[in-house]
């Protein structure tokens, strides 16, 4: 649960109602890995997707959500990758988030699309 501050009405915000977006997003990533081997490396993966989202203002924990509106998302990364064994690798990463419009009330239509960082481990036969 998050609190979205990107409101497209005023009377959510004057009547000190909370509105929050719940939902999630899936799809499959494509990650191109330059020089893999080399103990620090560089990987660019892509996330193409379909998600679904709503709005709801009052949360319990029985409570439910109805689905307002379906997206696509597609978000490039840039990953600076340490091989640490032959099969755990650690990466700090930086991208950014782009979705379809939102048609939610209440919530802005690109509350969806940011930036993102973080650090990701993997762990495999690489």
């Amino acid at each position: 649960m998050n609190q979205i501050e990107e409101f497209t009405s005023d009377d959510v915000l004057q009547n000190n109602d909370e509105v929050n977006l719940a939902g999630g997003y899936a799809g499959i990533i494509l990650e191109p890995i330059l020089l893999p081997l080399k103990p620090v490396h560089l990987s660019f993966p892509v996330l193409i997707g379909v998600g679904a989202a709503g709005n709801f203002s009052d949360y319990t924990y029985f409570s439910t959500y109805m689905v307002d509106d379906f997206f696509w998302v597609v978000e490039p990364q840039a990953e600076l990758e340490l091989n640490l064994t032959r099969w755990f690798r650690l990466a700090l990463y930086g991208g950014y988030r782009f979705t379809s419009k939102l048609n939610i009330e209440g919530i802005s239509a690109t509350a969806l699309q940011n930036y993102s960082a973080g650090i990701t481990i993997k762990m495999g036969l690489f």
